[in-house]
């Protein structure tokens, strides 16, 4: 059952690879260029250039080398570390995530340099998905990086979910929120995305650089979580207004759904029922909640889900929201051998550790006891990754290199 969960696993990350998803929605027709459901003239151009950022836009520039070749004239794009791929006419930086560094600033620096020098004779190719709202960062004056890393650390740490941690950033910056449409200068864009957020709203993707900000209310988020705002970061949100980008064309190229789909397909020889592809909410509790349901489940069920849940740090241990939900499920089912739960993020790295997330069962427990583990300490703080090691349950499955979202795989 253990081999089953992880093969539907890779079945799923296989769906949403970016290199087919690309070239699925990227098409050269002669003279034309087809991007989803609109076609480019690129006898309109005089340059076709490549820019973006994300932990997977190395291997969407590599597929937009593919069907474009020497049409292209340059490009640079941002990933994480150890994201980057061999191409030929896309220069790649890497950065830190998810906290940004001064490479993730130098970068972004270089990428509004290159975008600057167009025009309205060029066409660019923006390559758009999940972590570029950590890699893709530009200041505005009288905030420094450390104001800013102290705000997400705060948002990270205590629990908020994504879209209200992006509705900061995005009021704390000069490229997001649709700022990032000026250094366009008049040049025709069109975003392909690998989205990695729920529903994919194009001002969260990304903390939407071509797309009007519509959250609003950073101040309001900050208190509600108690997060200590230094004066000029409280000065700069007052006096932050939305910003009208001109209209740039976004076509999704990947989502969570898609990943869902495939699930339930690898899922063959038993009856599959697909949980929600919008599962959010605390780790642990999701996690005691579906050990709760599937307690209940007829042998031969596959219940496949996929979300984004969080974790409220109040301990000093070590893990991710993916370890703690599958380790909170498994306190829940300790001794039943017939329940299995993997629980995965999607670009293989699940918080500050080196694993996906990990794969549970009935004698999960049992095992990390007897390795000297503690299962309700290490849940009470926060430290998943410790146990989850010890009882050899988790999920290493390295950069996968797309990020839509995490996958959980659930089977009776």
């Amino acid at each position: 059952m253990r081999e089953e969960a992880i093969s539907i696993f890779r079945a799923a990350l296989e769906a949403v690879r970016p290199e087919p998803a690309v070239r699925r929605h990227l098409r050269l027709e002669g003279s034309r260029l087809r991007v989803g459901a609109r076609r480019f003239d690129l006898r309109a151009f005089d340059r076709v250039r490549i820019f973006g950022a994300g932990k997977a836009f190395a291997a969407m520039a590599q597929a937009a080398e593919e069907v474009l070749g020497e049409r292209i004239c340059d490009g640079f794009g941002i990933t994480s570390d150890g994201g980057s791929r061999p191409t030929r006419r896309v220069e790649i930086a890497e950065a830190r995530h998810p906290l940004l560094d001064e490479r993730g600033l130098a970068a972004t620096a270089r990428l509004l340099d290159l975008m600057g020098d167009g025009g309205p004779r060029d066409l660019v190719l923006f390559l758009l998905s999940g972590g570029a709202s950590a890699l893709m960062e530009s200041l505005p004056e009288g905030i420094s990086l450390e104001d800013l890393r102290a705000v997400n650390r705060g948002l990270l740490a205590c629990g908020a979910p994504i879209a209200e941690v992006n509705a900061v950033r995005k009021q704390l910056s000069r490229v997001k929120g649709g700022r990032m449409a000026a250094a366009l200068r008049g040049a025709t864009c069109a975003v392909l995305v690998l989205s990695d957020v729920l529903g994919s709203p194009l001002d969260q993707i990304g903390s939407g650089p071509f797309a009007l900000d519509r959250s609003g209310g950073a101040l309001d988020i900050l208190r509600r979580y108690d997060i200590p705002v230094a004066e000029n970061i409280r000065a700069h949100l007052e006096a932050a207004r939305p910003v009208e980008p001109p209209e740039v064309y976004h076509c999704i190229v990947g989502d969570n759904r898609a990943m869902v789909d495939a699930a339930v397909a690898a899922s063959r020889g038993r009856r599959t029922l697909v949980l929600s592809d919008r599962l959010v909410g605390e780790a642990a509790e999701v996690g005691r909640l579906l050990a709760a349901c599937a307690l209940d489940f007829p042998p031969g069920l596959c219940v496949v889900g996929s979300g984004e849940t969080t974790v409220t740090v109040r301990g000093q241990g070590r893990g991710g929201r993916n370890q703690e939900m599958a380790l909170a499920f498994a306190a829940e089912i300790a001794g039943r051998p017939r329940l299995v739960l993997l629980c995965g993020a999607s670009d293989g790295v699940d918080g500050p550790t080196d694993a996906a997330g990990a794969v549970v069962d009935g004698s999960t427990v049992e095992r990390g006891t007897r390795a000297g583990q503690d299962v309700r300490r290490a849940l009470e703080e926060n430290d998943s990754y410790g146990f989850l090691k010890a009882s050899g349950d988790l999920l290493l499955t390295g950069p996968t290199h797309t990020n839509v979202n995490d996958l959980y795989v659930l089977i009776s």
